[in-house]
């Protein structure tokens, strides 16, 4: 059955790149974002992948593989 899925899994890509609609879309998330992308709202940094610049109206979450103390502050450190 192995090749049967994938045979399946080619079919559905070819129906979206006709049709750029996904056969298997829930009804419940095209009722809900009503066909336009999310926003999203959080930034995530990472030492492999740093936030360079923090869009408005987003939250930033620091993630570290260990656990670490945080230092912040803004304005060259002056007002901290």
């Amino acid at each position: 059955m192995p090749l049967v899925w994938g045979h399946s899994e080619l079919i559905k890509l070819a129906w979206l790149r006709a049709t750029k609609q996904p056969v298997e879309q829930l009804q419940a998330v095209t009722t809900r974002y009503h066909g336009q992308a999310p926003t999203p709202t959080v930034s995530y940094w990472r030492t492999a992948v740093p936030v360079v610049e923090l869009r408005p109206n987003r939250d930033l979450v620091v993630e570290d593989t260990q656990p670490f103390v945080l230092h912040y502050g803004h304005d060259g450190w002056q007002d901290v």
